[in-house]
């Protein structure tokens, strides 16, 4: 689903019931989990990171429209682990990134 020019604005919401009475024609409810692992016994940052992004969409009146689940995953080496204690979680990011725009 992509949103191109002279798609509505995105409006933020306090509780779903909020929708239609802010002009939302469509709810997203978004909930990520994430994993880590590491192959290094002694060693942190880890060098595996997953991201799960599983969303429900609804119509104004709470009926379902779509939901999906996507899950994104990096690996880094162990030098680039204790270089930058992130590249695992942002590689992870950036995989789930290019899966949602898809």
């Amino acid at each position: 689903m992509r949103l191109g020019r002279g798609a509505p604005r995105p409006v933020a919401l306090d509780a779903p019931s909020q929708a239609a009475a802010k002009g939302a024609s469509l709810v997203f409810a978004p909930t990520f989990t994430s994993s880590s692992s590491g192959s290094a016994l002694l060693t942190w940052p880890p060098d595996g990171f997953a991201i799960e992004m599983t969303c429900a969409v609804t119509d104004a009146e709470g009926r379902s429209v779509w939901s999906g689940t996507l899950k994104g995953e990096g690996s880094a080496t162990g030098k680039e682990a204790l270089k930058i204690f992130s590249i695992a979680g942002d590689r992870a990011a950036f995989d789930l990134l290019k899966k949602f725009g898809a």
